[in-house]
């Protein structure tokens, strides 16, 4: 279940999926997302996950699955090595 407060899902931390750490007011200094449901209330998140099936299932990520820039949503962190 989702805990907002503790910024959890099943006990997973849900990460933004924008890193919108300073222009989100849910999204905290470690990136993690502190709103209610952001799969139903944030078109961020929702542009990476329908529905929390997908999201507990990101770990099966592929290469395409990560953008241009580095930044794997997924893991809510940039994965490239400079």
């Amino acid at each position: 279940m989702r805990d907002a407060k503790k910024g959890t899902y099943n006990g997973d931390y849900t990460y933004c999926t924008v890193n919108a750490y300073g222009d989100c007011p849910y999204c905290d200094q470690c990136g993690v997302c502190h709103i209610d449901d952001p799969i139903e209330d944030c078109s961020d998140f929702a542009m990476f996950f329908e529905n929390w099936d997908e999201w507990l299932n990101c770990d099966d990520v592929i290469d395409d699955d990560v953008d241009e820039t580095g930044y794997n949503p997924y893991e809510g962190a940039y994965d490239y090595d400079c």
